[in-house]
């Protein structure tokens, strides 16, 4: 029986980094994705690259990976500013 697939999104981040070990010294077969390079992969893992809130590159990633076990939906964005302020493309990113 083959192990069990993580994909961690979000992973070139701390919190995503201390997912991607957590889950490696569980067992798991561990796939990291971020919008940008991570400058320092670990060892074993798969990364992948690219920003998933493009549908050609959700699809990239999905048809890249034999399977998935569990997500780990950590990306994030964030904007500053007041509320009234932002705009719609704020509000989508």
């Amino acid at each position: 029986m083959s192990r069990r697939a993580a994909l961690v999104t979000g992973a070139r981040g701390v919190v995503g980094q201390a997912l991607i070990a957590r889950l490696a010294d569980d067992g798991f077969a561990v796939i990291a994705h971020s919008r940008d390079v991570i400058d320092d992969p670990m060892p074993g893992v798969t990364t992948l690259y690219g920003d998933l809130a493009d549908p050609d590159t959700a699809r990239r990633v999905r048809e890249s990976v034999e399977r998935i076990d569990l997500l780990v939906n950590n990306a994030a964005s964030q904007t500053m500013g007041a509320v009234d302020a932002l705009t719609a493309d704020d509000w989508v990113e």
